[in-house]
């Protein structure tokens, strides 16, 4: 079905008028779909990651090497979400994206790319590793439609989102995305 303003409403999470490609860092958390617990599992408030998870894990690791003066600078993959620091350094030039296609121009919505680009080549590693594993019974690695993005604007809010960000397993049963 094609998107139509009238019938979907859909509202923005971005920031109106806010330079997406600017220095700064972006608190972002992604969910899967429906919230199912596919990315890791939490045994004794440690986290255990699941294929997918790995794949995902890779992917995050990948963003750093692929984004020129992007850094993830903490992350996690709980059982049904991700959380990520980006840090956008004060130039940013893609070298390449997750498909290894090379770009060269400046990005006013980098995040965003970013995202879209992460989450499209997680669900294709995803595919390609459940079809070539013969895990054909293997619920496939699909994301939330949006994210939720947050602007880090102090040095205090980043050690704070940092800190949420570790705990996070520990605190798994009392997450709004707790699900069992």
């Amino acid at each position: 079905m094609k998107y139509n303003p009238d019938v979907h409403h859909r509202k923005s999470i971005r920031l109106k008028d806010y330079d997406y490609s600017k220095e700064g860092m972006y608190f972002i958390t992604i969910c899967t779909k429906d919230r199912e617990c596919i990315l890791s599992k939490i045994v004794d408030r440690e986290i255990i990651l699941s294929e997918y998870g790995k794949i995902v894990n890779e992917c995050i690791f990948k963003i750093s090497i692929i984004y020129k003066d992007v850094n993830v600078d903490e992350y996690i993959i709980m059982p049904n979400h991700i959380h990520m620091v980006i840090n956008v350094g004060v130039a940013y030039h893609a070298t390449q994206d997750l498909r290894d296609i090379s770009i060269h121009q400046k990005s006013k919505m980098i995040i965003p790319k970013i995202i879209q680009q992460f989450k499209t080549a997680t669900i294709k590693i995803a595919n390609r590793y459940s079809q070539g594993a013969g895990l054909h019974g293997m619920q496939p690695l699909q994301w939330q439609r949006n994210y939720y993005e947050h602007i880090i604007r102090n040095e205090k809010a980043y050690f704070e989102i940092c800190e949420y960000i570790k705990y996070n397993p520990l605190n798994w049963e009392n997450d709004s995305n707790y699900k069992k």
